[in-house]
Order: C-alpha cells, then sequence, then structure tokens
C-alpha cells in the first residue's frame, strides 16, 4: 500500500513535471523549470549582446574622440597657420617699417649733415670775410697811423752846426753836446736850417741837448723835427 502511494506521488510529479502545474481552477501553469530556462537564455543573449555592444559603442566613442582629436588638431594647425601668418604679416610691416625708419633716419643724417657742412662753409666764409675786413682795417690803420722815428743822421747835423758855431759864452764856460729825447716835451720843435740851430745857441752854454725825428702820417713822410735846449 505505501508502495503504490508512492508510485501515484511520483506519477503527480512526473505529470506536472510534463504537462505543468495546474492550479486550483484548472488552469495549466507554465513550466517553471522552462521558463527559467528560457529567462537564463535570454539574459545570456541580452549579456551576449551587450558584450558585443560595448565594444560597438568603445569603437564608436574611440572614433569619435579620434576625430574629435583631429579636429581639434587641425582647429589647432589652423590657429598655428593663422597665427604664424599674423606673425610673418606683423615682421614684415615692422621689417618695412624699420627699413622705412632707416631710410628716414639715415636721410635726416645726410640733412643735417648738409645742413652742417653749409653751416661750416657759411662761418668758413664769414670769417674769412671778417679776416679780409680785419686786414683791409689794419691796412687802412696802417695807411692812418702816426708814427716818430729817431733821425741819427740830422741830430749828426745839428751837431756839427753847433760845433762849427761856438759862442763866446760857450769858449769861455765851455759846453757839452748830449743827445736826449725827452727835450720834446720841454721846448718847440723846428725845421732845420743853419740859422735856427744858431739862434737856438745864441746864449747857450753848459750842456746843450739836442735831438730829431721824422713825422711820419698814414704812411708818409711829414717832416723831420729838430729840438735844442
Amino acid at each position: 500500500m505505501k508502495n503504490l502511494f508512492k508510485l501515484i506521488i511520483i506519477l503527480c510529479i512526473g505529470y506536472g513535471s510534463y504537462f505543468g502545474i495546474v492550479n486550483d481552477e484548472g488552469e495549466k501553469i507554465i513550466d517553471m523549470t522552462n521558463e527559467e530556462q528560457q529567462t537564463e537564455q535570454q539574459s545570456q543573449n541580452n549579456t551576449t549582446e551587450n558584450l558585443v555592444q560595448e565594444p560597438q559603442n568603445e569603437n564608436e566613442q574611440k572614433q569619435k574622440s579620434t576625430a574629435e582629436i583631429e579636429d581639434k588638431t587641425q582647429i589647432e594647425k589652423n590657429e598655428e597657420k593663422q597665427e604664424n601668418k599674423v606673425t610673418q604679416t606683423t615682421n614684415e610691416k615692422n621689417n618695412s617699417t624699420s627699413t622705412k625708419s632707416n631710410k628716414e633716419i639715415k636721410k635726416v643724417e645726410q640733412n643735417q649733415t648738409k645742413e652742417i657742412n653749409t653751416s661750416n662753409a657759411n662761418v668758413n666764409r664769414v670769417q674769412n670775410t671778417e679776416k679780409q675786413n680785419e686786414s683791409d682795417e689794419q691796412q687802412t690803420e696802417n695807411k692812418k697811423e702816426t708814427k716818430y722815428i729817431k733821425n741819427d743822421s740830422m741830430i749828426q747835423k745839428i751837431k756839427a752846426t753847433i760845433e762849427n758855431n761856438v759862442t763866446e759864452d760857450m769858449k769861455k764856460y765851455g759846453y757839452k753836446i748830449v743827445v736826449d729825447s725827452s727835450i720834446k716835451e720841454l721846448t718847440n720843435q723846428f725845421t732845420f736850417t743853419e740859422s735856427r740851430v744858431k739862434n737856438s745857441i745864441k746864449y747857450s752854454f753848459g750842456t746843450i741837448r739836442i735831438y730829431a725825428e721824422d713825422y711820419y702820417s698814414n704812411g708818409q713822410l711829414i717832416m723831420t723835427e729838430c729840438y735844442i735846449l
């Protein structure tokens, strides 16, 4: 009896496993074993799809990242080219400006040199003119210059005239003839003649001072002045 009961239970379990579980209302319940297997298979499929999709996503991301890097690199290159172009243009402008500035500086220096040379030439011309004027003035002054030159020949002539015309007082008291230019301030000058010399020594004795000089004006001899004291 117990064996029969066991056999019934086994058959029921087998029936339930094959045909599915029946609920209280007589409806068949889906085989849980098959459902679990399907769920597990679906999970495996999803995992496989995810595994396949992940490399695809990674590839897409890598491609996208690579494209972005390439675009960024290209942009940077373009910016660098633009900067280089701007720098080159700036350098060209600076070089052009520098060249123009150098030319202007050179031109200014040349103009300054010309002005200095012209100024020096004018200064030299003025100096030469001044020197010429000074020379002319000096010559004019020389011509206008008044000067006196000692006349030894006339002095000897006066002395000889005195010695040839000795007076009584000169013989009695003696006499001595001395050449002295200071008498110009003490007596008047005269033009030489023997009679004038005789009249000048008429009452003279002792030391008789005499002097004679030529008077020049504007480079010409005006007269020979004679002095006796």
